[in-house]
């Protein structure tokens, strides 16, 4: 050893992939602050061509017409382009991520093989991963959407004044309870993850010792470990679902 303290996972990705995410944040700062905020503005300056006593000349009508439906095109442009790229880019770190958990556990002594389930290799290689195509999606939301806030509160303000942050007002109170309903999902995905462990375990040793179940006729009662190991599972993903439909109402 060198002394040197090796660089964690997490650091690992973001020095392989910083380039990808730069590209996915350029298309949904598009999105999110140049086409969405720009749209409802040029709208604004349509509608005021159909206002009575309108000084707006028509020839500018037909220009904002035509700025909605070209942002309109590059919007949706965007988006395409920004969703094919993440779940692309989620698939890559997500094959990196299974890289190297193959590659440890092949580096694994006796003793910490011995410490470590398969259901827990398994369920690392299954389920966990996959968390990498979410993030890819919702990473750049951290620091959008605070500015984007911040632009939107800004306009409402010089549109109509005090009123106008009444919305913004409402969104202050909700996300505070976005934020403990995303902790307690948190805590679930942990419990949840748990669980999964323990049945997949469960289901290996069934595997590897079926000979001597189907010797003593003990189907039934393995049959019943698996059921309610499957039902211990059930009622963390029932709580986390729940959890997850109160945040998604908000």
């Amino acid at each position: 050893m060198n002394g040197k303290k090796k660089p964690s996972l997490l650091r690992a990705l973001a020095k392989t992939f910083w380039l990808e995410y730069v590209h996915l944040a350029m298309y949904q700062l598009t999105t999110d602050i140049f086409v969405r905020l720009a749209q409802p503005i040029f709208l604004g300056w349509l509608l005021g061509y159909f206002a009575p006593e309108s000084t707006v000349p028509k020839s500018s009508a037909y220009i904002y017409a035509g700025l909605i439906l070209g942002l309109s095109i590059v919007g949706a442009i965007c988006v395409n382009q920004f969703m094919v790229k993440s779940f692309f880019n989620g698939m890559k770190v997500r094959l990196a991520t299974c890289s190297l958990i193959y590659r440890k556990a092949l580096k694994l002594s006796n003793t910490a093989l011995g410490n470590t389930s398969v259901g827990k290799v398994v369920n690392l290689l299954s389920n966990d991963v996959s968390r990498f195509d979410i993030v890819s999606v919702f990473i750049h939301s951290m620091w959008i959407a605070p500015l984007l806030t911040i632009i939107v509160g800004v306009l409402l303000y010089r549109e109509v004044g005090y009123a106008g942050l009444i919305g913004m007002l409402v969104i202050a109170i909700v996300t505070p309870i976005q934020s403990f309903t995303g902790k307690l999902a948190s805590i679930f995905r942990l419990q949840t993850a748990q669980r999964t462990d323990e049945r997949v375990r469960l289901m290996d040793e069934i595997i590897n010792g079926i000979n001597v179940i189907k010797l003593y006729a003990w189907e039934k009662s393995f049959k019943k470990l698996i059921f309610d190991a499957r039902e211990k599972e059930l009622k963390v993903i029932r709580k986390s679902s729940y959890v997850r439909a109160l945040y998604m109402t908000f």
